[in-house]
């Protein structure tokens, strides 16, 4: 998400784009041979501005091989759908555990009608926020004009906190 070079393509990463983006993330969110950590993962995630849909499939996985697992290797499985949980939460996407083949598709449908109905909200501080400044976010919604948030009767997908990058010029 934060760009590099492959076969010498230069991305400036989905940040970097025009246009609404998102991600959709197919993993069971077992880690293997990242080059970074979980920690530089989930602030790459929250600060690129870019949703993550992550459709875990390590419990389809999980079940299928319970009975042969250790201990350790069954919190493995819970840690990774955590992660996956983790890092669509705090980019303001969607995590979905999916237990059969056939959800998958599903599961699809649900992103993409997410996608064509949803609305994007703008926020501009008050304050000047320098790089590296972590501001939280916090969305209150009001329909019966009350003047009492009814976030209880929502469903709200949203990023929790926002970091503040340098812009590179394009």
């Amino acid at each position: 998400m934060t760009g590099g070079t492959l076969d010498n393509f230069d991305y400036k990463g989905l940040a970097e784009i025009d246009g609404r983006t998102g991600v959709i993330l197919i993993a069971s969110g077992i880690d293997t041979f990242s080059r970074i950590n979980y920690d530089e993962a989930r602030r790459a995630a929250a600060g690129a501005g870019v949703p993550i849909y992550a459709i875990g499939i390590g419990e389809l996985a999980y079940l299928r091989a319970e009975p042969y697992l250790s201990g350790s290797q069954r919190l493995t499985f819970l840690q990774a759908q955590n992660t996956l949980r983790t890092l669509a939460q705090e980019s303001g996407g969607r995590f979905y555990s999916v237990r059969f083949e056939g959800a998958i598709d599903s599961v699809l449908e649900s992103i993409a009608a997410m996608l064509r109905y949803q609305y994007t909200l703008y926020y501009s501080p008050s304050s000047p926020v320098e790089p590296g400044d972590k501001r939280k976010i916090e969305l209150l919604v009001d329909l019966n004009n009350d003047g009492k948030p009814d976030n209880d009767d929502l469903e709200l997908q949203y990023r929790r906190y926002y970091t503040k990058t340098e812009r590179r010029d394009k």
